[in-house]
């Protein structure tokens, strides 16, 4: 019945929305457009993350809002997603419209982020991207989280050590490893690329340092933190001016 759900989902989109020639979703490399995604993991991650391309072939620009619906999931997962600015689990629909210029593809705006918080099982959710201004010009695509117990699955992330402040930052950001670690650590943030903007080798224990962000572009970053062991530990970062 779930299955037959989700594919009853699909193909109701799939005749409103416009055709995958005029918007374009795309993760990974692949054409998502009023498909699915499957992501898999250990209940033991703190979150997971599915980040989207939006590609507009159209000749004019487009304001473009993204609406989330949840279908199904364990009771204490949370589903959240960024589209230019980041919202909590609460948060539906994006209250702000983004414009992606006419033949132009929007890589860093959204992220859907997944936190199963211990529990295991499938959290189901669908996101639509549409236009405000006409009805006909949208999207969706439905991502399935499927969290296993521990040591199933790759591993994304250990337990949170890490805290940034102030996050959204501007000119920088102060980074704190608020619990024991052991051995040397090497802390580097990449942005949506992969790319590595900025690292340090920092010494085991309670540690805080400071990083200048003034000379980054805005979008979204990851800090990570991997220690001798080959543990690692990720936290979101935003530049926004």
């Amino acid at each position: 019945m779930k299955n037959l759900t989700v594919a009853m989902v699909l193909l109701v989109s799939s005749l409103m929305g416009v055709s995958a020639q005029d918007l374009v979703l795309t993760y990974k490399d692949r054409i998502v457009t009023n498909d699915t995604i499957h992501i898999t993991g250990p209940v033991t991650t703190e979150y997971f993350e599915a980040n989207i391309w939006v590609t507009n072939n159209r000749e004019t620009a487009v304001e473009m809002k993204v609406r989330k619906t949840e279908i199904q999931g364990p009771a204490n997962g949370e589903n959240s997603f960024c589209w230019g600015e980041c919202y909590t689990p609460a948060v539906m629909l994006s209250p702000k419209a983004i414009t992606i210029l006419a033949k132009a593809t929007d890589r860093n705006s959204f992220i859907a982020d997944y936190r199963p918080n211990g529990d295991v099982g499938t959290s189901i959710v669908r996101y639509t991207f549409f236009s405000g201004t006409d009805e006909n010009f949208q999207a969706t695509v439905v991502i399935y989280w499927a969290i296993g117990a521990a040591g199933t699955g790759p591993r994304v992330a250990t337990k949170p050590v890490i805290r940034v402040y102030p996050n959204p930052a501007d000119q920088f950001i102060t980074v704190t490893l608020s619990e024991h670690t052991t051995g040397t650590n090497t802390a580097i943030m990449v942005n949506m690329q992969g790319q590595t903007v900025i690292s340090e080798v920092v010494e085991a224990g309670e540690h805080q340092f400071t990083w200048q962000t003034g000379n980054l572009a805005s979008g979204i970053y990851f800090l990570k933190v991997r220690d001798q062991a080959g543990l690692q530990s990720v936290q979101k970062v935003w530049v926004k001016r």
